[in-house]
């Protein structure tokens, strides 16, 4: 898919009109004309936004150690904000580039790490975007759900 096609996926709604949203975490939730027709990645993206907006990092992270990914963002932020919440979100890049394809369609569950207090906050902004997610019993872990798409209808042959 090329970049205008993408594009103008992103701008049309469901019925094929075009959606005047424009991913914003200030104008925040999207409507539903474009949370229908966004790719999941783009959804995300936004997602992110909205986070940051509101004080938490929120990025994908080099690596591909969680663990050790969190230590390291939750000794920066002490470090950076010492009388912070060290608040963050990340999902790691080998997961996010195995996790969308070229068009920003999710095709596998994306782990996405944060720590505890901000569970409620994750599933929340998730929510809002149209993305579809599942808390793990660590409470420091929630997983992204690729898009389920309906089945193609078979051919008819004539």
């Amino acid at each position: 898919m090329n970049a205008a096609v993408a594009e103008q996926r992103r701008a049309t709604g469901s019925s094929g009109s075009p959606c005047a949203y424009c991913p914003d975490p200030a104008v925040f939730p999207p409507p539903p004309c474009w949370v229908a027709q966004a790719p999941q990645r783009a959804r995300l993206e936004l997602a992110a936004a909205v986070l940051r907006r509101h004080g938490i990092l929120a990025t994908p992270a080099p690596g591909r150690d969680p663990e050790r990914t969190r230590r390291q963002l939750e000794e920066e932020l002490g470090r950076r904000f010492p009388d912070g919440a060290r608040s963050y979100l990340f999902w790691t890049v080998p997961d996010g580039e195995r996790c969308f394809d070229d068009s920003g369609d999710q095709v596998d569950d994306l782990p996405l790490h944060h720590p505890t207090h901000l569970a409620a906050a994750v599933a929340a902004v998730l929510e809002q975007v149209g993305i579809s997610a599942s808390q793990l019993p660590d409470g420091r872990t929630t997983v992204a759900r690729r898009l389920a798409r309906p089945p193609a209808e078979p051919s008819r042959d004539r």
